[in-house]
């Protein structure tokens, strides 16, 4: 190893330090946000990114990698160029309201991780924002492509056509036709995006070698006075991801934050015999279910249920009546209040509470 390889390798080191410190605090403040008292969330992360930003971008500029580091070099500087643009975003206040304000720093945010996770391999101190602690031990494998393997891997984005409308899709580098494949199917809430809620559940994806379909709704949310539009372009996603890759229709899974928890509702009833159980976080029963309840549609489909005591959005209070209607109705529901949370992201939620209860669907005792 030559001197610019060494000194390179101590200066990089360093920064990848901090951002995989500021990429989890980061996140967490993403989950604990009140949006109705933004400036806690605010405060930590200015806290978070001293140092960092603005000043990293040209830093990295300055630094001079090896021949064989280049390319991952200038990704990362884009990846590192959209953060700095997100913690802009995130504390600025003259914004009209602070939730364009947070709308915008979550795309850039999600736009850098795309950008680093491209080149994850050649900056392993940031891998560990990537998988589960308990999997790190098996990077090398999660990342190793099988062979004869003729489809895309990874995170892919895809666009509309006239069965569906766009959507997120992740494929475990390591993916195989040699077996089945469980799928999570999670969708966003109002306003958001699908390439976006995906990242909450990636970790747990590559830990457990678990596909990700993340849907983009046709409309700035969820078709729930019209379902069909939504439900109809899920199913087709479905159809086409199947005929390329080989799925464990025994195991797709399907969760979702505030409306998009409240259409997991609407689809898990009407299309049962499509997934195994369905995990609602911070939504409510639209009066659409009505009918659906009435009938009894998904009976036998496991339901689990996720809502935070300080949730102002959809309000806890309307939760237990809810969940005693399903019971009442012969439902089987699993509920959880978290006293802490409110109305946010759900990375923690989804790997400590959501897949475990996923991954026990279908086990006997």
């Amino acid at each position: 190893m030559d001197l610019q390889t060494r000194d390179y390798d101590s200066a990089i080191a360093a920064v990848l330090t901090r951002l995989l410190s500021f990429l989890r605090v980061f996140e967490q403040l993403q989950q604990d946000i009140d949006f109705r008292h933004p400036t806690a969330a605010q405060e930590g992360l200015r806290a978070a990114s001293q140092g960092l930003f603005p000043a990293l971008p040209a830093y990295l500029a300055t630094l001079a990698p090896p021949a064989h580091a280049r390319a991952a070099h200038a990704q990362l500087q884009m990846a590192v160029d959209s953060w700095a643009q997100a913690v802009v975003r995130f504390l600025d206040d003259s914004q009209a309201g602070f939730a364009l304000a947070f709308v915008n720093s979550r795309r850039l945010l999600c736009e850098g991780l795309l950008q680093a996770y491209a080149v994850r391999e050649k900056f392993p101190l940031l891998q560990p924002f990537w998988v589960e602690t308990s999997a790190l031990a098996n990077l090398v494998n999660l990342d190793a492509q099988m062979p004869d393997v003729d489809v895309p891997l990874g995170i892919m984005h895809m666009p509309a056509t006239a069965a569906h409308g766009e959507y997120a899709l992740y494929v475990p580098e390591n993916y195989t036709p040699a077996r089945r494949w469980p799928m999570i199917v999670a969708l966003h809430g109002a306003y958001g995006h699908g390439h976006e809620y995906l990242w909450t559940w990636l970790r747990v994806a590559r830990s457990h070698g678990c596909m990700i379909l993340a849907p983009k709704s046709f409309g700035p949310t969820w078709s729930l006075t019209n379902p069909v539009v939504d439900i109809d372009s899920i199913q087709a996603m479905l159809a086409a991801i199947k005929n390329r890759y080989r799925i464990d229709d025994e195991r797709i899974y399907l969760s979702g934050l505030s409306d998009g928890g409240s259409f997991a509702y609407v689809f898990g009833l009407s299309c049962p015999a499509l997934v195994a159980g369905v995990a609602p976080i911070a939504a409510v029963l639209h009066p659409v279910t009505d009918q659906l309840l009435r009938q009894k549609q998904g009976v036998e489909l496991p339901l689990f249920v996720v809502h935070g005591a300080q949730d102002f959005i959809f309000d806890v209070r309307a939760v237990p009546s809810q969940i005693g209607l399903l019971e009442k109705l012969g439902y089987h529901v699993t509920y959880t209040e978290l006293p802490h949370w409110g109305h946010a992201y759900t990375n923690n939620i989804n790997e400590q509470l959501v897949w475990p209860w996923f991954a026990g669907l279908g086990k006997t005792s």
